[in-house]
């Protein structure tokens, strides 16, 4: 059995209504906020790292073939008194090549790895955003078409008037009970039509004593007897 809504204000469903509508706007914008950063962080690593790490691989490259070609220079070089020089120079700056060379190459390998793992994430990520846009795009709706109609139906309920009680006094005022009468003569009027008899009383025997001479009295039983009313009698004692 259905029981009726306790409604403690209309206004409150209204403001709920408005906070629901806003909510859903705001979401909306951020999801679309949310999914720009997110490719912009996705392409920052996938593209412009990767391609910076590539750059720099070929430079610390290009930069170990110079660094060997001085130390080959410095090798070869046979002074007039046959003199060989040590090339610690040349040597230092082979080493401080190779080791931006293994840099540059470990940070590409970490940016591929990330690539793959921001991939997946992105990929999770999007399929919960699939949902709550279910959400927004559907429970959110429905629910104002509920409100909304929360709203008409209570809106027409308040702007129903309903009638006023009668006061006593105005029920005790002449004009009131001439009314109550006439209406009660007019039920008896269609009584009448009808066929129908109003309940008569039964005749009262007389108690007076008797008039005129020689008459007899009227309490004498044998002069008047009890009329016959349909149910038992009491008969006078004489």
């Amino acid at each position: 059995m259905s029981q009726g809504a306790q409604v403690g204000s209309i206004a409150a469903i209204a403001e709920f209504q408005a906070a629901l509508a806003n909510y859903a706007a705001e979401s909306k914008q951020a999801l679309t906020m949310l999914d720009l950063e997110i490719r912009r962080a996705v392409d920052f690593v996938k593209i412009d790292r990767a391609k910076y790490w590539q750059f720099e691989i070929r430079k610390a490259g290009e930069a170990v073939m110079r660094a060997k070609d001085e130390l080959h220079r410095c090798l070869t070089f046979k002074s007039s008194d046959n003199f060989t020089p040590s090339c610690v120079d040349e040597r230092k700056a082979l080493q401080k090549a190779q080791e931006r060379v293994r840099l540059a190459e470990q940070k590409a390998e970490a940016v591929r790895h990330w690539s793959r793992a921001m991939q997946h994430e992105l990929n999770e990520f999007a399929g919960r955003i699939v949902q709550f846009n279910a959400v927004l795009e559907g429970d959110i709706p429905r629910a104002m078409a509920v409100l909304h109609k929360i709203l008409d139906t209570l809106d027409r309920y308040v702007s129903t008037t309903a009638p006023l009680p009668m006061d006593i006094a105005e029920l005790e005022r002449p004009d009131s009970i001439a009314s109550a009468q006439s209406v009660a003569e007019a039920s008896g009027a269609e009584a009448n039509a009808s066929g129908e008899q109003p309940p008569t009383e039964s005749p009262v025997p007389a108690t007076g004593e008797g008039h005129g001479d020689g008459g007899s009295s009227d309490t004498d039983p044998q002069s008047h007897p009890p009329a016959y009313t349909g149910g038992s009698s009491s008969i006078p004692n004489p």
